[in-house]
């Protein structure tokens, strides 16, 4: 994976670019020392990995993350303050390393990474092969690539690190951010109820105040409040 760093203090960047060098499928391309230059560097080099800092003189990390459109590469957000962790969540990042960081972390968060794009690049490589990708998508779990119908998929919860996606006959875990699964089910069968779930339509039962009730019987879904609108607003047209 390609990667840059962005860190306006010199001793960072080296740290994380000697903990770079220890991962065989890593390669750093560049390292800034503020957000601008940062930003250059991702729309001309189209990085698959950025290690971003997030308190940085004229733009935060933050700030770039939000102005990033046409190139978007995964970002790991590097900081000596855990105050941003539940906004980096909402802005998707794939990591969130609190300085010191030791490499048992920096390896797990890129190790996350590399399962995402591997992930990521068998779906366009189906669809480029001009596969069912009508029908189905893949899952990397253990290591292993699943076949998943999306017929088969009732429920997909988010869990931080990856997601847990309740099946008809099983639960599995894989590597897939909620922003990722989003775009590979089909938006007529599915739709996001809440920061934490997506669900399929058909398997809705009813709703019960801010409480959707599914044929996945042993999670309590709550309806975010960002959702709650558009949801009661469709109920009719699910409950029929």
């Amino acid at each position: 994976m390609k990667c840059i760093i962005i860190d306006d203090e010199p001793l960072a960047q080296e740290v994380i670019e000697k903990l770079a060098r220890k991962v065989p499928f890593l390669e750093v391309l560049q390292k800034a020392g503020n957000a601008i230059e940062g930003l250059k560097y991702i729309e001309a080099l189209k990085p698959d990995l950025v290690f971003m800092d997030i308190q940085m003189p004229t733009m935060s990390g933050i700030e770039l993350i939000k102005i990033l459109n046409h190139v978007k590469p995964q970002i790991i957000l590097t900081t000596a303050s855990p105050d941003y962790a539940l906004e980096g969540f909402e802005l998707d990042v794939a990591g969130y390393l609190l300085k010191p960081i030791s490499f048992e972390r920096f390896l797990k968060a890129v190790n996350k990474v590399h399962h995402l794009i591997n992930s990521t690049n068998q779906v366009k490589y189906q669809e480029n092969e001009g596969q069912a990708f009508n029908t189905h998508f893949w899952a990397k779990v253990n290591g292993k690539l699943l076949h998943i119908k999306f017929e088969d998929v009732l429920l997909v919860k988010g869990m931080k690190d990856y997601v847990q996606i309740y099946l008809k006959d099983r639960k599995i875990i894989t590597y897939l951010t909620m922003k990722r699964i989003l775009e590979i089910l089909p938006p007529h069968e599915f739709t996001r109820v809440s920061r934490s779930f997506i669900v399929r339509t058909s398997s809705i039962q009813g709703i019960d105040g801010n409480v959707l009730e599914t044929s996945v019987a042993d999670e309590e879904i709550i309806i975010g409040s960002t959702y709650r609108e558009s949801i009661k607003n469709e109920a009719n047209k699910w409950l029929k």
